[in-house]
């Protein structure tokens, strides 16, 4: 929406701009927590697939990626 051509076609002016370049990067934040979660979501439930010995091998050696999935 910021190109330099996009800009020029609707006329946006810097305060229009930096609005909006200021909610594209909240709403790339939001969407950044938002996958976060899903990922850690995904991956519970394909660990709930795995015995109580295989999730500790699993966990032991991905080690702190598990942890900071959550």
């Amino acid at each position: 929406l910021l190109t330099s051509q996009m800009k020029v076609y609707l006329e946006i002016d810097d305060e229009q701009a930096e609005k909006i370049a200021e909610t594209a990067k909240e709403l790339k934040k939001e969407l950044a927590e938002e996958i976060k979660k899903l990922n850690a979501e995904a991956l519970e439930k394909l660990l709930s697939e795995l015995s109580a010995n295989q999730r500790k091998k699993y966990e032991d050696l991905v080690g702190d990626r598990v942890k900071n999935l959550k």
